[in-house]
């Protein structure tokens, strides 16, 4: 509590929260930038630039959406109440609760294929507007027509670095 004026306003800053999702996004984008330079044959730069621009655009929307929709449909449904004081708690407090074992499982499945197509489209978009290069666009997309389609590229590099998230946060658990 920090007291102001004689009045003691809590301070509810979720440090945690910030730096294991700053800790997630650079694990993300080294692994998915490997994909991309790899398998796409972008150069490195290129091939982070993609990485970050995805996963930052991807986060910054995920937190859009989940606050947009914690907000309206909890006080559109009274009876999911419970629910969003185990969300909150589970979210800046890290106390798990079972209720919310199925709406997890079920909200991190639909995240990902979400989150997916979202890097799709981000990839293709950045390739129309030549940010990753004209070059190697042109020779990336002609090599790996061949061999790998894009979507397959990036569902490789989008699993590999969702594992390597959930790993962490089953190590993060795990210690506590």
């Amino acid at each position: 509590m920090n007291p102001v004026n004689g009045i003691e306003i809590p301070s509810i800053f979720p440090l945690r929260a910030f730096l294991l999702q700053a800790l997630c996004l650079l694990v993300a984008i080294a692994a998915e930038s490997y994909f991309f330079h790899s398998a796409l044959k972008l150069t490195r730069r290129n091939s982070i630039a993609a990485a970050a621009t995805t996963n930052l655009f991807a986060a910054v929307i995920g937190w859009l959406i989940f606050f947009y929709i914690a907000y309206f449909l909890f006080d559109l449904i009274p009876a999911l109440n419970p629910l969003k004081h185990d969300l909150v708690a589970y979210i800046f407090l890290n106390q798990y609760s079972p209720v919310l074992a199925s709406a997890i499982i079920f909200s991190a499945t639909t995240v990902f294929l979400i989150l997916f197509f979202l890097k799709i489209y981000i990839i293709k978009f950045m390739s129309r507007l030549q940010l990753l290069g004209k070059e190697a666009v042109v020779l990336a997309s002609k090599k790996r027509s061949k061999r790998y389609p894009l979507p397959s590229i990036v569902l490789w590099a989008h699993s590999c670095s969702n594992t390597l998230i959930l790993t962490i946060l089953f190590l993060v658990n795990w210690l506590n």
